[in-house]
């Protein structure tokens, strides 16, 4: 069983949704514990309405303890193996329990699963999504240092019950105190989908205490985890301490009466500010316009234009690989000998979870088999960092097997319809359109009438980070042979300075980010304009994935 557990104090207004959020789930064998600090408002009123239901259990404290009692007492009262709080003035979505318990259940040593929500106005509108808890392999959620968790979060009973317990006696910091000590007797797994509905009010059971109390407490309650963890507990109060001052800033910066007396005292920022605003709106109306312009209307590529550039070049392919089927696989590349990060490779299990075709991971160990005798990796492969190596792979591959190729990050939908609606046409690939015409690679492109071109004609373009190529075509020979001549030309510096990171940023390491893939890939996108196609549905996520 579950048990959803609502610590309330003068939420009235919104219990009732809370409730039925409950009632409503997909997942059945639930129960949920109300426990009221002392409420003045229509709360008892509410109660009433589900004074028949034996699956809803409500108690009083005799007299208002805090959040941090009340929060102590849910846990006591609850009866199920699972249990997660829902704040009163919030909601769950339809899934959320069965998600959890069957998260739970594929996860045995797991004493936390939580998830992404959604934060909403008052009338619970989605305003905004909330970003993912990444804590990287070695740290913690103590040491990481990020301390905003998601809701909905999730334990079970039988890990809590290994630990000391809430201190029912602190008046606040509860929140954090349950995360550090569920942290100390299992693992914590984070799903990416979003369960929760997070109001933006001004009530809450901690009565709208002061920020600074909270945080005193929060420091408390971090302190005594650091003590036992046996770590320093000074460094990590600290942390937590300067993360809190910072975010009172922004907050206090971000505030009408703030922005109201800015302008009073500093009237010409204030004119700079609203004018950058005005600027902002003008530049997004003519990115709409271009893509008015640039879809829907022709565009005529002229290549004497950019004679002095590698678009000049003329392939020796013919069309007929046009009328051959692009095998349906995406191959995705690892070219280092160092472990994927977590993220990495929650990433990589949902491309071949979603993508419904077969996915192929090209590391070093398995490079070999991909390289064609005749057709050997260019001699300066081995300086390149690992960007550019797979920078370079890309092409090689989309020129010699053609298919699919993904970075590795998480993925939305199926590629099999993108995989047939090329072969069904005479393109040479297919990608997503790209974002924007600050997400191009113009500023890296030498020539300034091709950067300007690639810049404004930006809608006619294709990401960079996912794309079907059909192999063998005037756009992959290009492509590929544009990449091999400029390592010609950079093979000696890159002698004297290989790569020694991943990203190839020191050591005087001499290839510019962009220079193997965005300044050859866009601008042939502008040349094969008319044989490129567009599809939303295969564009990756681009976050959380480091």
């Amino acid at each position: 069983m579950f048990s959803v557990l609502i610590a309330n104090y003068n939420n009235g207004q919104y219990l009732q949704a809370a409730i039925e959020s409950v009632i409503s789930q997909s997942y059945e064998d639930w129960e949920i514990v109300i426990v009221d600090d002392g409420s003045t408002d229509n709360s008892v009123d509410i109660y009433s309405k589900y004074a028949n239901n034996n699956r809803i259990h409500i108690f009083f404290n005799t007299q208002n303890k805090g959040c941090t009692y009340t929060k102590w007492r849910c846990i006591e009262e609850c009866n199920g193996e699972l249990f997660g709080f829902l704040d009163a003035d919030d909601t769950l979505l339809h899934d959320a329990l069965e998600t959890m318990v069957k998260a739970h259940t594929e996860n045995p040593n797991a004493s936390i699963v939580s998830s992404r929500h959604y934060h909403c106005d008052e009338k619970m509108n989605i305003r905004y999504e909330s970003r993912l808890l990444n804590i990287p392999n070695g740290q913690s959620y103590l040491t990481h240092g990020d301390f905003q968790p998601e809701a909905f979060v999730t334990f079970k009973t039988s890990f809590y019950k290994k630990t000391q317990g809430l201190n029912k006696n602190n008046p606040y910091g509860d929140d954090q105190e349950l995360l550090l000590l569920m942290e100390e007797v299992g693992d914590w797994v984070v799903l990416d989908k979003f369960l929760y509905k997070y109001r933006i009010s001004d009530n809450s059971v901690s009565h709208g205490a002061d920020n600074y109390i909270c945080l005193y407490w929060n420091i408390v309650v971090y302190h005594q985890a650091c003590i036992r963890r046996g770590l320093e507990p000074n460094k990590y109060s600290y942390k937590l301490f300067k993360e809190t001052i910072v975010n009172s800033r922004e907050r206090v910066i971000a505030s009408k009466p703030y922005r109201i007396g800015n302008a009073i005292l500093h009237p010409w920022q204030f004119i700079k500010w609203h004018t950058r605003g005005l600027k902002n709106s003008w530049h997004f109306f003519v990115e709409q316009i271009r893509i008015i312009r640039f879809r829907h209307f022709p565009y005529r590529f002229n290549q004497s234009r950019f004679a002095d550039t590698f678009l000049s070049f003329d392939s020796k392919s013919d069309d007929a690989s046009c009328y051959k089927p692009v095998e349906k696989i995406i191959y995705c590349f690892w070219t280092g000998n160092n472990e994927m990060s977590e993220n990495r490779k929650r990433c990589l299990k949902s491309i071949n979870k979603k993508s419904g075709v077969p996915v192929k991971l090209i590391t070093q160990d398995n490079l070999s088999d991909y390289i064609l005798p005749d057709h050997p990796l260019h001699p300066a492969y081995q300086y390149l960092s690992l960007i550019h190596k797979s920078d370079y792979l890309r092409g090689y591959f989309m020129h010699f097997y053609g298919g699919g190729f993904c970075d590795i990050k998480t993925i939305e939908h199926s590629w099999s319809d993108s995989f047939d609606k090329l072969n069904k046409s005479n393109a040479y690939l297919v990608g997503y359109p790209e974002l924007n015409g600050e997400c191009s690679a113009y500023k890296d492109i030498e020539n300034k009438t091709l950067s300007k071109q690639v810049k404004k004609a930006w809608p006619l373009l294709v990401g960079n980070g996912a794309f079907i190529c059909r192999p063998q075509t005037k756009f992959t020979e290009e492509w590929f042979s544009e990449q091999n001549k400029r390592l010609d030309v950079y093979i000696d510096k890159l002698k004297e300075h290989p790569a020694t990171d991943p990203f190839g940023q020191e050591n005087g390491y001499p290839i510019p980010w962009l220079y193997m893939q965005g300044t050859i890939f866009h601008p042939l996108c502008l040349k094969y304009h008319n044989k490129i196609l567009h599809d939303s549905s295969i564009m990756p996520l681009f976050t959380n994935y480091r």
